[in-house]
């Protein structure tokens, strides 16, 4: 069982909403002067408010305005607690809940009314005081039965006045820890399971289900239009062995992306991020290739100034389609890619990559390049060199090999095993890369240089053997279709000794470039 309780000001509404919903059952009310044991029809209701609007008179005379004058309790039994009630037996669970909510103490921290800063003991902790008991037993309260209109499931709705009889004030600080402490103590004495094993259990099996639905989807993007199909066709057994289906609600943001998803079982509703399987709008792949294909269009603008034209015409050239939004004065405010099948703005992308602040990462790059080409003055001493791209793509390369394998293994990543992309595109390249920064000399063409690369990646990632297995024979069925430069690159000319090791390491991942990382011809996307 659960129970949430909260102090509202809207009484009357919720009273009659409460009371006049199709098949609602009013069960009976305590501490009232009228008779309440009758259906209500609409005299009774209005009867019924006006006792507890009367409540508060002592108060309203002595000019007193208590906005939240009313107390609204929701109790939901399990089905199998509450099977075969009787009216009798509802009411009787109302009076309980309210009897032990009454006797739950709470201590709380409290502020100085002057300074606003904490009261501290004497061992400089924060001083707490025992907060007032509520009285809600001692006050004009009403239960209604309800029957939810899907699932067939009644719950219990208690409706309690502010005002005890005597005129005194209902305490509602933290009104609704003392409801969910109250049910607890209930389910315990009762041996009914407790609501929170209750909602991990469900939580566990919608995680299965969803974990089998995307280990199910293909293709190189995440589609929500088959992963809201797969879920709305899934089914679950309720407590009385009849097949049921979850439902999914999207929540997108103001360009329409969807930015989070809630999974509904019976009257239990999941968001993303309590399930723990929260899925970004930009799959990371994606995203990274996206933001790589910017930054090299960044590089290429050669201007004096930042030109969104260019910077438009040379996106779109990359098979990526821009659409610019302006204020009034005609400067650029945002801006859109289509990339991939489907529509990003700017922040999604990166937080550095928007309108605002494009133009300056612009400005450091263009800075980074002139510095990199001003000449080293005669007779200076060179500290360290800059990285060559090809060293700065093969650096890129291992850590995307690291992330792939880390999302086959990740409980929270919506992959359970290596996708076309993985093994086409991201996997050969980062094995490539890790077998020419690894080895010395031009070892990387040895026999074996790929095996052990393919190894130390897996290696480079904590994780059980039984999943280090896995993951190894996945990579290894990759290094199998992979291929190696001849004796003598087909760029730069290769040669020399072991001086032109960066050079000869550069040449041969230039090569694999050009002529493919694996025997077959690729078909995965190109970061």
């Amino acid at each position: 069982m659960i129970a949430k309780a909260r102090s509202i000001s809207y009484g009357a509404a919720y009273t009659e909403y409460a009371a006049k919903k199709e098949k609602a059952v009013f069960l009976g009310a305590e501490n009232m002067a009228g008779d309440h044991d009758l259906f209500i029809d609409d005299l009774q209701f209005e009867d019924l408010w006006l006792e507890f609007k009367e409540a508060g008179r002592y108060y309203q005379g002595r000019g007193k305005d208590v906005t939240l004058d009313m107390i609204k309790i929701e109790c939901s039994p399990t089905s199998n607690e509450s099977e075969n009630w009787s009216e009798q037996e509802w009411f009787e669970h109302a009076k309980r809940l309210l009897a032990e909510i009454d006797k739950v103490e709470l201590n709380k921290a409290k502020r100085d009314k002057k300074t606003g800063e904490w009261l501290l003991d004497e061992k400089g902790k924060r001083k707490k005081t025992k907060l007032p008991k509520t009285r809600l037993s001692d006050s004009r309260w009403a239960a209604i039965l309800h029957r939810d209109s899907d699932s067939g499931i009644f719950h219990l709705h208690i409706l309690v006045s502010r005002y005890t009889v005597d005129n005194q004030l209902n305490n509602i600080t933290d009104i609704a820890k003392r409801a969910a402490m109250a049910a607890e103590k209930i389910n315990q004495e009762m041996g009914w399971t407790k609501a929170m094993d209750i909602r991990q259990r469900h939580i566990d099996e919608i995680n299965h289900v969803i974990n089998d639905i995307l280990a199910s989807m293909e293709g190189y993007s995440f589609d929500w239009k088959e992963f809201e199909a797969k879920v709305r066709a899934a089914t679950y057994t309720d407590y009385k062995g009849r097949t049921k289906n979850y439902t999914i609600q999207f929540h997108k943001d103001k360009y329409g992306n969807v930015d989070g998803y809630s999974i509904g079982r019976e009257h239990s509703t999941f968001t993303a991020s309590q399930l723990g399987l929260k899925l970004t709008n930009i799959p990371l792949y994606t995203k990274n290739s996206l933001k790589d294909i910017i930054y090299d269009t960044l590089r290429q603008m050669k201007g004096n100034t930042f030109d969104w034209d260019e910077f438009v015409a040379k996106l779109e050239s990359k098979q990526c389609f821009v659409s610019l939004k302006h204020d009034s004065k005609g400067t650029v405010v945002n801006y859109s890619v289509d990339y991939a099948g489907k529509s990003y703005n700017a922040s999604q992308i990166g937080s550095k990559l928007t309108a605002k602040k494009i133009i300056s990462e612009w400005e450091r790059i263009r800075k980074d390049d002139e510095t990199k080409k001003m000449p080293v003055k005669q007779g200076a001493t060179v500290v360290s060199s800059k990285s060559t791209a090809a060293e700065i793509e093969r650096d890129k390369a291992e850590s995307y090999g690291i992330i792939a394998i880390k999302d086959v293994i990740s409980p929270r990543s919506f992959k359970r095993e290596f996708s076309r992309r993985d093994i086409e595109d991201t996997l050969p390249e980062a094995i490539a890369a890790k077998a020419i920064n690894s080895n010395s000399a031009d070892g990387w063409r040895e026999p074996g240089a790929l095996d052990a690369a393919a190894q130390s990646l897996v290696d480079s990632v904590n994780m059980s053997a039984e999943k280090a297995n896995f993951i190894l024979a996945g990579v290894m069925s990759v290094v199998s279709e992979m291929v190696l430069p001849p004796d003598t690159p087909s760029i730069g000319g290769g040669g020399g000794g072991n001086n032109d090791l960066p050079k000869k390491r550069d040449d041969d991942w230039n090569w694999w470039k050009k002529n493919g990382f694996t025997k077959q011809k690729r078909t995965g996307l190109r970061r």
